[in-house]
């Protein structure tokens, strides 16, 4: 029997998905793609955009992630997996399969932070 607000795919905002013996969070898949990000030379801001989600654009040649402060984890991670899929190729790379997966369901249903 699964525990209450437990899912085993993490589709959605609040829930909370055991993977490998350990809880992975909103908080976990932002924390992770945002590392991603950096590693991978894009700047992520977080300003307070007052309900506008964020997005990426370009500055004097450098590419930024801007993130409302504001928002929930799970909206600032959407934004960043949508960047992470259109900038990184993310089969190079080591992800932990919740993350890569948050990626893929994002990509496939198109949902982005808009």
């Amino acid at each position: 029997m699964r525990r209450p607000g437990r899912k085993r795919h993490g589709a959605g905002p609040g829930e909370t998905v055991k993977q490998s013996g350990w809880y992975v969070t909103e908080q976990h898949i932002l924390d992770e793609l945002l590392t991603l990000l950096a590693v991978h030379g894009i700047t992520v801001r977080g300003e307070p955009l007052e309900g506008n989600p964020g997005g990426l654009c370009k500055v004097r040649g450098k590419t930024i992630l801007f993130l409302d402060t504001g928002a929930t984890a799970y909206r600032q991670a959407l934004l960043c997996a949508e960047a992470a899929a259109k900038l990184i190729d993310i089969e190079a790379v080591y992800l932990r399969p919740e993350v890569r997966r948050f990626i893929a369901d994002r990509a496939a249903s198109g949902t982005g932070g808009h």
